[in-house]
């Protein structure tokens, strides 16, 4: 045996016990160990192996709680392992982080009148985002969030109205309608027309305050017949914002180097800078067409987190009865309120089939002796998270499940087995064997045993051992059978089922069963019954001596 506080047991806390015994159970009594508070200890076990072979281990853990009562734990990254993630990854740095998804970003654009709504779009995916524009001759600006590549969404921070053309956020061209949702007054676009000297130093501001890391694309919303304004005209603006200081060197400070493109003598141009904001190791896209007829279309592999995903647990139990439920988990975001969790009580019946009981929402310590353990005496536990902000869902610390465990007991041989395995035909075959409570809790009524053989001709003949004591901790009972071998010639096998079918609820049921195998002999001659009066075998009707001497011999096999 061997326990340490992880479950790679390689640290310097390792313990390694060593027994040996006739088979059965084995007990493992840990000395020189001391148990620290809130501590988790893995603990293993295996026979030794024969040379050259491999070392099968069999585990488990638990936690040292010494002021609390009974119950199921999760709260070490090993135990937490043994949980079911849907939308979430439990990483090696023992973070909860939700899944990533590699995505297609398609961004087509040209200019009007070559190309219109159908060819002017932004698509993620399958789903279109967003298309064409409010307005001409403007740069469009997209903004998507690297984790989440959920887009910006832009609406009127100042409506228009009579006398006043409006006025869309961070200085942005008014936003308007889309037709296909006329009912949503927002948009995923951000427009700064570039015939403006104001709209062109709204942009340059728009740019500084993008995030570092936000994934950020530019197009010209174009017409071919209308524009006027080119980066020459651009560079006028240092004229009054200072040297270098404009919307072209702006751009070029991004990386757009081929903007230069678009100026006076190359006419007006479709163009698309894709890039992420301050992230050097990310290669930006630039395109600018070679013709005013020119058509851009471009598609990005990124990656997106999930914003909600689950934990669910292993199933705990089977319990006697369930008393409290105990849960702790921590956030890092800036705004904790973005986060929504909660917990799910699921119980489990014997069955496998599982019913939603209740779900917790802000309580970390609550009750659950409402469970009825006689319907369910499994309980799984699922935390689900959301977090559409900041992309992290919570971190969950520790949950926990209070409650009285059901008995458990074991077969033991090593205690008392007591059976001949041959024997001949008409002897009686005495069979016992012990079985112990090796669990804090008692059997709460007596124990069924089962006994079943199975005969040469494989068909099997069912027996109930009439029930004994109910067991209480530390226990051991003896139960004692006689099989007539007259009625099993040839080799049989022997099933003994103590509790059988569950009669009452216990953890585990492996070690309830024993199998064996015996032979009868079988008798194949028939008994020959020799009689004699005075020495003379007789015939019907012959006359005997008044006092006979009568001798009478059984032969058998």
């Amino acid at each position: 045996m061997e326990i340490d506080t992880t479950e790679l047991f390689n640290s310097p806390a390792k313990k390694i016990y060593n027994t040996s015994g006739p088979g059965g159970l084995v007990q493992f009594t840990p000395s020189d160990i001391t148990y620290v508070d809130n501590q988790v200890y893995y603990w293993r076990v295996s026979m030794v192996p024969n040379p050259g072979e491999q070392t099968i281990w069999n585990g488990y853990s638990f936690i040292y709680l010494p002021s609390q009562t009974a119950g199921f734990n999760q709260s070490h990254y090993y135990q937490h392992k043994k949980s079911a993630f849907d939308g979430i990854r439990l990483d090696e740095d023992r973070k909860f982080r939700f899944d990533r998804t590699e995505r297609q970003l398609t961004i087509r654009t040209g200019l009007h009148p070559f190309y219109t709504y159908d060819r002017i779009n932004v698509n993620l995916d399958f789903n279109q985002l967003e298309l064409y524009g409010c307005v001409f001759n403007n740069m469009q600006v997209y903004v998507f969030d690297s984790t989440t590549l959920t887009p910006w969404r832009n609406r009127n921070a100042i409506s228009p109205s009579p006398g006043n053309p409006g006025q869309g956020l961070y200085g942005s061209n008014p936003v308007c309608a889309n037709s296909a949702t006329p009912l949503d007054t927002s948009r995923l676009f951000f427009e700064f027309p570039y015939n403006s000297p104001a709209y062109r130093k709204a942009a340059m501001d728009f740019l500084d305050l993008i995030p570092t890391g936000m994934y950020v694309a530019i197009t010209n919303l174009g017409n071919k017949n209308t524009n006027t304004s080119f980066i020459n005209q651009w560079m006028d603006d240092t004229l009054t914002l200072g040297s270098g200081n404009s919307l072209y060197h702006k751009l070029k400070s991004l990386g757009f180097t081929e903007i230069d493109s678009f100026n006076n003598v190359k006419r007006n141009l479709p163009f698309l800078y894709f890039f992420q904001k301050g992230v050097p190791s990310y290669t930006p896209t630039q395109v600018i067409g070679p013709f005013d007829s020119s058509h851009i279309e471009r598609s990005f592999a990124l990656f997106s987190s999930n914003v909600e995903g689950s934990i669910e647990s292993p199933t705990f139990g089977p319990a006697r009865n369930w008393e409290e439920l105990h849960w702790r988990g921590t956030t890092t975001d800036a705004d904790p309120t973005k986060d929504t969790s909660s917990i799910e009580v699921w119980g489990v019946k014997t069955d496998g089939n599982a019913d939603l009981l209740t779900t917790v929402y802000q309580a970390q310590d609550t009750s659950v002796s409402f469970i009825d353990a006689d319907v369910y005496p499994y309980v799984r536990l699922k935390l689900k998270t959301r977090d559409a902000t900041y992309a992290t869902p919570m971190q969950l610390d520790y949950w926990r499940l209070n409650g009285n465990f059901a008995p458990e007991g074991a077969v033991a041989p090593n205690i008392l087995f007591q059976m001949e395995d041959t024997v001949s035909q008409g002897a009686s075959i005495e069979f016992r064997l012990a079985f112990k409570n090796i669990s804090q809790s008692a059997f709460d009524s007596l124990i069924r045993t089962k006994v079943v053989i199975t005969d040469r001709n494989n068909r099997s003949h069912t027996f109930y051992i009439p029930p004994r004591k109910a067991l209480v901790a530390g226990d051991t009972l003896i139960a004692t059978y006689s099989i007539e071998s007259r009625n099993f010639p040839g080799l049989n096998t022997l099933f003994v089922e103590f509790n059988p079918d569950n009669h009452q609820p216990e953890q585990y049921h492996h070690n309830n069963i024993l199998y064996k195998t015996f032979y009868v002999q079988e008798d194949m001659t028939d008994p020959l019954l020799d009689v004699t009066f005075d020495g003379v075998h007789i015939l019907n009707r012959d006359i005997v001596s008044a006092k006979p001497n009568i001798l009478i011999k059984l032969k058998d096999e």
